[in-house]
């Protein structure tokens, strides 16, 4: 029997069913003023071209509605998905444009940091074309997150690391190499895995050697645009 492919959104509509006592889809689109939505901590991910952005809004209305999470005690929300178009939206605010004192959003109820998380890659994974870089981030990210949903008792079939790779579409050794840069890359490569300025493949190769050799590479780099990997001691 073919394995079945694991799915972020299989396993939060499930963890929405249960918080809703077995509801599915419960939420609301209301305005909401634009100044009371805080932006996720969590968000990694490139937000450019808001001028062109905020010029379509204007010009075509906003397609999309933002999604926020229920306000907190002192009546803010936090947005799970829509970054780009909330800061389009308060540009045009701030020019004067009042229609965009409030922005329409769907409302979800409270939920646990992993969940959090989940949400906020999954909207990403699915709306936009990320970067190596990004995927390598959501990667580690999502394989952490799926690890405190276990620790908490909920239902995560399978090998942790093999959902991790249904979800991005990659190999299993993949995930494994995604692991390596981010566990051992030193800061000053990954700012330039980051900036696209070296691939996903040397910044792999690079996260195998020592610091020290990495440091080396690095001077080379700089002052060439490229290095050779030196050899180990």
């Amino acid at each position: 029997m073919a394995k079945t492919k694991f799915s972020l959104d299989n396993i939060l509509n499930a963890q929405s069913k249960g918080a809703a006592g077995g509801a599915e889809g419960d939420f609301e689109t209301v305005e909401i003023p634009i100044d009371k939505i805080k932006f996720s901590e969590d968000n990694f991910y490139s937000v450019e071209e808001i001028e062109e952005l905020a010029a379509s809004i204007e010009a075509h209305g906003l397609w999309h509605n933002v999604a926020v999470y229920e306000a907190d005690g002192d009546g803010m929300y936090e947005l799970i998905s829509g970054e780009r178009r909330c800061r389009a939206c308060k540009l045009l605010r701030d020019r004067g444009v009042e229609r965009w004192n409030t922005i329409p959003a769907k409302i979800d109820p409270p939920c646990s940091p992993a969940e959090k998380r989940l949400k906020l890659y999954e909207a990403n994974a699915t709306t936009r074309v990320l970067t190596d870089y990004e995927k390598t981030i959501q990667a580690v990210g999502i394989k952490e997150a799926l690890q405190e949903l276990k620790a908490e008792g909920r239902a995560v079939s399978g090998r942790v690391r093999e959902n991790v790779a249904d979800v991005l579409g990659v190999s299993s050794a993949q995930v494994g190499r995604m692991e390596s840069i981010v566990n051992h890359l030193i800061p000053s490569f990954t700012q330039e895995f980051k900036a696209g300025n070296i691939g996903i493949t040397a910044a792999y190769e690079l996260s195998t050697m020592t610091a020290e050799r990495q440091n080396a590479a690095l001077a080379q780099f700089r002052a060439n645009g490229y290095y050779i990997a030196p050899e180990p001691p």
